[in-house]
């Protein structure tokens, strides 16, 4: 009996040190399982979701999620991811589609904080031929791409046709750089509109916000820097045009986009004279082009200057070109020039070291100066005539020499002083065309020769002073070269300046 009960009392001691163990295992404790807590997670608790980290990269950039306004109801936002740079949306029912494409991106920082942001320029295309220009700007929030703002420009610079062409982001400011519609190709029908004209918008990052900067267009222009008897004036022409020079009645530079594989033709011609207009406008091969009439250079600077705008279709080029103009007050160039005085007919002027009064030079030098066309030579021992000759270290392939001839006559009459007595380029007699130097009236006329391969270009001008008449011929004598090619413009161009400036000092002495 007492072993039943030792028995009975072992047992009770196992149990009271055995159950417990069992009771507060996690194994067997069916309150300890994940199973319960996941199970109270999934229905009870929100999800924490988890963020994927993204690089900011072109590539990342044409992956983004994006918002902005429904174009149909600005009340309301798409928002999008992109997928290859391209989304297309809907509304409700599959109807008012919306396409995005991503046209640039660029990664950069711009708001100087260390940190890089990414730009996207992106078409939104909606309804028959709208096609609106965005520009979207991100930043890397512990690598998740984050909208910041969004731009849409004023419609005087972005239309349906604007094209984004490339964006860089460079000390701190967004440049994006687009061709839009010419002010006249607004008004056309749709499929005939094509955006032609370079324009760059800038912004910088301020506050979160892409704020408008002010925009030089014409950085990057070239400058023209010309001498008209004797002013000197400058403009900014862009870097893919050139310009032509053309001597008629009048002076002309034409000013166009290169065409192909003339790099100085712009199609100016002389049947394009107009005394009344100091500058044309038109288009060559379908290209823009500007000419101007440099005798009437200056009323460039006059509110109310002529223009004669022939195709204001580039208006946008030609005002910026025109804006950029301005007159050079040069330091006293004839400083140290010698000075020749004709005291026999009344004149003097100034001429340059590299210019010599052809009876102050030796039978050796003078026979140095013999070309074929003899320009340093037109006196012929005349006494009513004096030549000034190119003697410089300056030359050119096809150049021979350059004059500038003073020759007076007594007998001729005033009317006929009015005239040219030479033939012009086309083979025609010249036409003379009255213009002002040093206060003085002159009748100028375009003059050519030729004879076996030499070729004669003279600028002449003409003048009547006291009972006589004065003529003054800028001559430029040249031939085909080593080249075939002939004297290049460039430098005939500079020659030519250089007998102008000799000329704008020529006074009469009483």
């Amino acid at each position: 009996m007492q072993n039943k009960y030792l028995k009975i009392l072992l047992i009770a001691l196992i149990i009271a040190f055995i159950v417990p163990q069992i009771t507060l295992a996690a194994w067997y404790n069916p309150f300890s399982w994940h199973f319960w807590g996941n199970f109270w997670n999934y229905f009870f608790h929100k999800q924490t979701p988890v963020t994927q980290q993204v690089p900011l990269t072109s590539g990342t950039l044409r992956n983004a999620t994006i918002t902005y306004p429904n174009p149909y109801d600005t009340s309301k936002n798409d928002t999008f991811t992109l997928s290859g740079g391209h989304a297309i949306i809907y509304d409700a029912g599959n109807i008012k589609p919306r396409a995005y494409d991503v046209a640039a991106t660029a990664v950069g920082n711009l708001n100087s904080d260390g940190m890089a942001e990414g730009v996207i320029g992106i078409y939104q295309g909606y309804g028959a031929n709208i096609i609106v220009p965005i520009v979207f700007v991100f930043s890397d929030k512990n690598g998740v791409l984050t909208q910041i703002d969004s731009v849409l420009p004023d419609a005087s610079i972005w239309n349906s046709e604007t094209q984004i062409k490339s964006i860089s982001i460079n000390n701190g400011v967004l440049s994006v750089n687009l061709l839009v519609l010419a002010e006249k190709d607004q008004s056309l029908p749709h499929y005939q509109q094509q955006a032609s004209i370079a324009k760059t918008v800038q912004y910088k990052l301020i506050d979160g916000k892409l704020i408008l900067q002010p925009t030089d267009q014409t950085a990057g222009w070239k400058t023209f820097v010309g001498v008209n008897v004797g002013v000197s004036f400058s403009f900014e022409y862009p870097s893919s045009w050139t310009y032509q020079k053309v001597s008629c009645n009048l002076d002309y530079i034409a000013f166009c986009p290169l065409v192909g594989n003339s790099p100085s033709n712009c199609g100016m011609t002389c049947a394009m004279n107009s005394p009344n207009a100091s500058i044309y406008l038109y288009t060559f091969q379908g290209s823009p082009a500007i000419g101007v009439a440099s005798q009437n250079i200056k009323y460039w600077a006059e509110p109310n200057a002529s223009l004669n705008l022939w195709d204001n279709k580039y208006k946008e080029i030609y005002t910026e070109m025109i804006s950029t103009f301005k007159f050079i007050t040069p330091t006293d160039q004839t400083a140290g020039w010698k000075i020749y005085t004709n005291s026999q007919y009344d004149f003097s002027l100034s001429y340059p070291s590299d210019f010599a009064n052809v009876n102050d030079l030796t039978a050796t030098q003078q026979n140095s100066l013999q070309t074929y066309m003899e320009v340093c030579f037109r006196n012929n021992n005349n006494p009513n005539e004096t030549d000034f000759c190119y003697i410089g270290n300056q030359t050119s392939d096809g150049f021979a020499a350059a004059s500038l001839n003073i020759a007076a006559s007594a007998s001729t009459t005033m009317q006929d002083c009015e005239k040219s007595e030479g033939y012009g380029p086309d083979g025609e007699q010249a036409q003379t065309q009255p213009t002002t130097i040093n206060g003085i009236i002159f009748y100028n006329a375009q003059l050519a020769d030729a004879g076996l391969g030499h070729y004669v270009s003279t600028d002449s001008y003409r003048t009547y002073h006291g009972g006589t008449c004065y003529t003054i011929d800028l001559n430029i004598e040249s031939d085909r070269g080593v080249s075939e090619k002939g004297l290049s413009a460039d430098f005939s161009s500079m020659m030519h300046s250089k007998l102008k400036s000799i000329i704008s000092t020529f006074k009469f002495t009483k």
